[in-house]
């Protein structure tokens, strides 16, 4: 068995556990938060009073390390601005990044399957701030907390307002996943697997998909899933930097596999039927 044969091949399980769902595309999160955190979260009913980034950051470290340090520093936080009401006041998204506090718990623990899945469980956090009230929403996603949280803010299934689009890690996996993330509601109403490096219906191959969000800039959008192909895969950087390696996707599908168009009355995307 070759050198990235016995280092992959060790992933299949738990990636083929956490991804069953994907072809769903739709479904809540099989990367459950801890209910009990997110419930600790919520009922901290405080809104925030300063919502400058020095405040915010006070603020969510005594929402998050209430009895211990979780070792959070400026370069645990990534701040973005976005439309995410219907008012004409920026709000705020926070992503948090509890990775040495993940080292810290996993390691005490001796919890040898999420530390090798690149820290696994619920360290990375999302928080959408309203920039009028100070009134906020939160939880953690569960992915590898060795990458934190990509977001991109859009209009995604409103021309009024905006959505988060999350990018995160499960091991050698990763997903978008979009959450409904007005106050106080926070579902999820889309996720797909963007690409699997250790894929269990694929003998542990490399699989991967294009995700296109398709409309006009400020409109809402359909979602088109297409078969994707690695261009110039490596596995040697694969080795050297199992969740920093970030292969290239080119599309691999004149037409899509999966289309989706969000359903008001469901509150969430669904596919189209061909």
């Amino acid at each position: 068995m070759g050198r990235r044969s016995k280092l992959l091949w060790g992933f299949v399980l738990i990636i083929g556990l956490v991804s069953c769902g994907e072809e769903k595309g739709n479904t809540e999160s099989q990367n459950a938060e801890d209910p009990k955190k997110q419930e600790e979260l919520k009922t901290a009913e405080n809104v925030f009073e300063d919502l400058s980034e020095e405040g915010i950051k006070k603020k969510i470290i005594g929402f998050i390390s209430k009895n211990e340090d979780h070792f959070l520093s400026d370069s645990s936080f990534q701040f973005f601005r976005g439309k995410m009401n219907h008012d004409d006041v920026d709000d705020w998204v926070v992503a948090v990044n509890e990775l040495e506090y993940a080292k810290k718990k996993l390691n005490e623990s001796g919890n040898m399957t999420a530390i090798d899945y690149g820290y696994l469980g619920n360290y990375n956090h999302l928080f959408v701030i309203d920039g009028a009230t100070g009134k906020w929403n939160g939880r953690p996603i569960g992915s590898s907390a060795l990458r934190p949280l990509e977001i991109e803010i859009d209009f995604i299934n409103s021309d009024q307002y905006q959505l988060a689009k999350i990018f995160y890690r499960v091991g050698t996996s990763k997903f978008v996943a979009i959450f409904n993330s007005s106050i106080p509601s926070f579902q999820e109403i889309f996720k797909w697997e963007i690409y699997n490096l250790s894929d269990t219906k694929n003998n542990g191959q490399p699989t991967a998909k294009v995700i296109e969000f398709e409309g006009m800039p400020n409109q809402k959008k359909k979602i088109l899933v297409y078969e994707g192909a690695f261009a110039n895969f490596s596995d040697e950087a694969l080795v050297e930097d199992l969740f920093g390696y970030e292969p290239e996707i080119k599309k691999a599908s004149l037409d899509p596999l999966h289309t989706f168009e969000y359903q008001l009355t469901e509150g969430k995307y669904g596919e189209i039927q061909k």
